[in-house]
């Protein structure tokens, strides 16, 4: 048979919980602080303001803006390429130049840079991926 509480020892159970719940001193707390400051309580409140926006902080790490960061963007040196028949007698700097090489496929080009006043050769336009296959045994190995 099911029991239910009446009227009667609902009141009951209500003051017994305000009183062992919401007595005075009832949380086993002696002090708050805020970064080890001592928050003294007033009308048994504390309000402790935490930053909820980044523009709340302080910036004690130099950490860059978004304007600073595109700023920055806007202003580096970009790589250009340009593809041509022969090598200019001058270069300038930040520009891949593209030479056609007569080979066939995706090679067809050899890479240059002007450095220091002359070119350097940085490469083709060639592309190797070598794919091995793992077995079984090896992965087997390998977690062991």
């Amino acid at each position: 048979m099911a029991k239910f509480l009446d009227y009667t020892g609902l009141q009951h159970l209500t003051t017994w919980m305000k009183n062992t719940f919401l007595q005075k001193n009832a949380l086993p707390i002696n002090e708050i602080k805020r970064n080890g400051t001592v928050i003294n309580p007033t009308d048994k409140s504390v309000d402790i303001d935490v930053p909820v926006r980044v523009s709340q902080l302080t910036n004690d790490s130099e950490f860059q803006t978004k304007a600073q960061v595109n700023a920055l963007l806007n202003n580096m040196q970009k790589i250009k390429k340009s593809v041509v028949e022969t090598l200019p007698d001058t270069g300038e700097e930040n520009i891949i130049y593209l030479v056609s090489n007569s080979k066939d496929g995706n090679n067809i080009y050899d890479e240059f840079l002007w450095i220091n006043g002359k070119y350097e050769k940085i490469g083709d336009t060639s592309t190797t991926i070598n794919i091995e296959s793992i077995t079984n045994q090896e992965i087997d190995l390998m977690l062991s």
